[in-house]
């Protein structure tokens, strides 16, 4: 009987890492590092690290790609990837799947001074040397349109009118007016975004690479959360989830997502490639000064003391499923816009859609929840200044288009 139940009883599957002192995988050479609770040779690293990003590469359809670079540790190990990725086969002689690839770098040097002075032209050098394309543009660029002018009752209303129009100082002026970095943060964020959406429009490419890494992840899985972004959170962490801005559909990518930050930093090493970018708006600032920065540093330190930290987060959250939303998205994120209703019973008060008045268009009825926290902390600090100035004008012309619905001709 006892026989029979040690038959039944499943063998444990072969541990590679019982051979002490070597390579997990090899099992040949002595070890380099330690990761995963494992130990790997520096070759046999390189070729896990290769192998994942491939593997979450296939899946994607092809097309033309825009590769986003931001000089940090991430997507310089996400361009050295992608250039072996889409490297020929010399022996298959197998053509790359993405023959376009575009790299694009958005310059945030304005408001981030810590930022090197010449790092478009670094970037510029290391993206040509792999026989990519590349463009740099600036993220004050999406403030370009400084003056929106429409009629209404027989008045003219100027829309995003400020003392300096220039687009730089419009840029310093939306940053500076919200007093909550963390709001600062989002509102940074989601700038670079929107111009690598515009880029990628202009360039005509359907795919966006972003070198977002399993760590990134988990981070961004608790602080969006926090910021009551909860509801784009599945398309966040996801490897792929589509956008349709205009009438083209863009499928963002994260290839990365498998791979910790602290792979990340090994591979780096390995392949002796130096990130140009590591600032931020809060480098040289305490650790409690953003929801970010408080994430971040308690996840990272967490994982020191225990490595299954990241991965159990994004373990979980990758299981999250998005419900289905309104169609409508915020004019600023472009998050699922909530329901005037819910959002009112949440806060406790009665939110209508409101009209001009003295010359200001108002612009939080077409804001999500959470971008409707930074409208009101930018209230805070400009008082009766225009609220709408401190944006670009792509939110001002929703918030137009919205007031005037009635009286278009479709």
């Amino acid at each position: 009987m006892c026989d029979v139940q040690e038959e039944m009883i499943p063998k444990p599957k072969n541990n590679r890492s019982l051979k002490e002192g070597f390579c997990y995988k090899c099992k040949t050479e002595k070890p380099d590092l330690h990761v995963r609770n494992s130990d790997f040779c520096k070759s046999c690293f390189i070729d896990s690290t290769i192998h994942r990003f491939r593997n979450n590469l296939m899946k994607i359809q092809k097309g033309n790609v825009l590769l986003a670079l931001s000089g940090g540790p991430s997507s310089m190990c996400l361009l050295d990837l992608m250039s072996n990725f889409n490297s020929v086969d010399p022996v298959n002689k197998r053509q790359p799947k993405y023959p376009n690839v575009h790299v694009c770098h958005v310059d945030v040097s304005l408001a981030v001074p810590q930022i090197e002075t010449d790092i478009v032209d670094k970037l510029k050098a290391d993206v040509e040397r792999r026989n990519f394309a590349f463009s740099s543009v600036k993220v004050q660029e999406l403030f370009g349109n400084s003056t929106t002018v429409i009629a209404k009752d027989d008045k003219t209303i100027l829309l995003d009118v400020s003392e300096d129009a220039s687009p730089e100082s419009r840029l310093i002026k939306s940053l500076d007016s919200v007093s909550s970095l963390s709001s600062r943060e989002d509102l940074l964020n989601i700038y670079i975004k929107k111009s690598i959406i515009n880029q990628a429009i202009a360039k005509d490419c359907n795919i966006i690479l972003f070198g977002d890494n399993s760590t990134l992840l988990a981070i961004k899985t608790i602080a969006l959360s926090a910021k009551g972004r909860g509801v784009v959170l599945a398309d966040e962490i996801a490897l792929e989830h589509i956008i349709t801005p205009g009438d083209k559909n863009i499928s963002v990518v994260k290839p990365l997502r498998d791979i910790l930050g602290k792979e990340v930093a090994f591979y780096n090493q390995f392949k002796d490639l130096k990130p140009f970018n590591n600032a931020n708006l809060t480098t040289g600032l305490k650790k409690d000064c953003s929801i970010d920065r408080m994430t971040s540093d308690f996840i990272i330190g967490l994982d020191e003391e225990f490595p299954s930290t990241v991965s159990t987060i994004t373990r979980t959250a990758f299981k999250i499923k998005a419900k289905e939303h309104s169609n409508l998205a915020c004019s600023l994120c472009d998050a699922p816009l909530d329901e005037v209703s819910k959002f009112a019973e949440i806060m406790g008060e009665e939110v209508k859609k409101q009209t001009w008045k003295d010359g200001e268009l108002p612009i939080n009825h077409v804001l999500c929840y959470a971008c409707r926290n930074i409208s009101r902390d930018l209230k805070k600090t400009l008082e009766k200044k225009s609220l709408s100035g401190s944006l670009p004008g792509f939110v001002s012309r929703a918030a137009m288009k919205e007031q005037i619905q009635d009286y278009l001709i479709e």
